[in-house]
């Protein structure tokens, strides 16, 4: 999957399990990736990034997502408050995701953490130690587009400032944490 950005920004991020997956089907401005492996992917691209869904079917399903990042040179991941970000080989932040979560089908919270390894960012969900789950378990990473990086970066927040922007969701909750400059880059205005 690549985010795209302006002047032809582009991160890709590799799907957990997507392998003998085929093709994505459109669903309602969202893009499903079935799976054998007890879990299945969505997609949803959005105007500032895109979220990636993980719908863990069952307590047999893996606990562990892995999502390949293609780093370019000098790049790394790193995690940041919760979140995880690129890191471009100057410093600068080419791309962050919010913190992980995950819930079962009654909405509640499930336990769960991002790990970083080299290009790859690994979302640990513990659903098959916890009682009464209701399946299916949900879980993702939402990343902000390289060009929305790139304006809050401008406005002078951090990787940690980023990463809870990617987190917060809603332009009122943006506002309300991190000024109406954060709002304007995040809405391209």
């Amino acid at each position: 999957m690549e985010i795209g950005g302006v002047e032809g920004s582009v991160v890709s991020i590799g799907l957990p399990h997507a392998e003998g997956s085929g093709g994505g089907e459109l669903l309602d401005g969202a893009i499903a990736f079935p799976s054998s492996k007890r879990s299945s992917n969505a997609v949803i691209p959005t105007q500032v990034g895109v979220q990636m869904l993980t719908s863990i079917t069952s307590i047999d399903a893996p606990t562990r997502y892995a999502y390949e990042i293609e780093l370019g040179e000098g790049q790394r991941l790193e995690l940041a408050d919760k979140g995880v970000v690129v890191v471009n080989a100057d410093g600068s932040i080419r791309a962050a995701a919010g913190a992980a979560w995950a819930k079962d089908a009654n909405g509640r919270d499930i336990p769960t953490k991002y790990e970083v390894s080299g290009r790859m960012l690994t979302q640990v969900v513990d659903h098959a130690n916890a009682a009464g789950i209701a399946y299916p378990v949900v879980a993702d990473p939402f990343w902000l587009a390289p060009w929305v990086v790139r304006c809050l970066m401008g406005i002078g927040l951090n990787s940690a400032q980023i990463t809870r922007i990617a987190q917060s969701g809603s332009a009122w909750a943006i506002a309300s944490s991190f000024g109406y400059a954060a709002v304007r880059c995040v809405l391209g205005r």
